[in-house]
């Protein structure tokens, strides 16, 4: 049932030291993106992050607040390398921290970019995390989900259709491979893809650590 939740979504969101910066960029619309290239090699560990910088956003305020909410997560991954390499060093094992990133969304209206960092500090494998970055361009601040539409009920529609996609991906497999949804939450992860929503969930979120980082894309037909 296509209703007014996605129309609302559409037609506001979608529609109408260590480090250098690389020489390569490209454009997205109004806006440029630069990469930041930090790596460094010890006997303890290494870090080889690509993280995004993206300029030429009209709002100064906004494009401050896009380069500081990358920069806090970039430095506590850092930190916490370092951190773990001090108190929790596995002999002969040096530790890793890397990143890349892909930008999803570049309409006038929204930006929705997402940076993956993978580490590894010990134990039986890496850890990956997703982070999700989604800015309204015209308002001027970073949004969560509920913020895409006006109304409640997008939970159940959002609910309804993952369920039905997980039951359709463990029919694949051919056991219950994700078995830990309990629905959407106010703080659930997501970015905007070519003109879609996509909800994603973190490792052990909702299945176990094999099935890697989980999304379901959202068609619009649902809501």
């Amino acid at each position: 049932m296509y209703n007014i939740f996605y129309m609302l979504f559409l037609t506001r969101y979608i529609g109408n030291k260590n480090g250098k910066v690389q020489k390569s960029s490209y454009d997205i619309r109004t806006k440029q993106v630069q990469e930041e290239h930090l790596k460094e090699e010890t006997e303890k560990y290494k870090l080889d992050l690509h993280i995004p910088v993206i300029l030429g956003i009209e709002n100064k305020q906004l494009e401050k607040q896009v380069i500081d909410d990358i920069d806090k997560d970039k430095n506590n991954f850092v930190k916490e390398l370092k951190q773990a390499t001090n108190e929790y060093m596995t002999p002969n094992i040096p530790y890793f921290l890397e990143s890349s990133y892909n930008i999803y969304n570049h309409d006038f209206n929204i930006l929705s970019f997402c940076i993956l960092y993978s580490n590894y500090y010990g134990g039986a494998h890496p850890m990956s995390h997703k982070i999700c970055y989604n800015y309204d361009i015209k308002l001027g601040k970073r949004i969560m989900l509920k913020d895409l539409f006006n109304n409640e009920l997008y939970k159940s529609f959002i609910n309804k259709e993952i369920e039905k996609q997980i039951i359709n991906r463990n029919e694949v497999v051919g056991y219950e491979v994700i078995n830990a949804f309990k629905g959407i939450h106010d703080n659930q992860k997501f970015y905007i893809k070519n003109r879609e929503l996509v909800i994603y969930f973190d490792l052990y979120d909702i299945a176990p650590y094999v099935a890697g980082i989980i999304e379901f894309t959202m068609p619009k037909e649902i809501f």
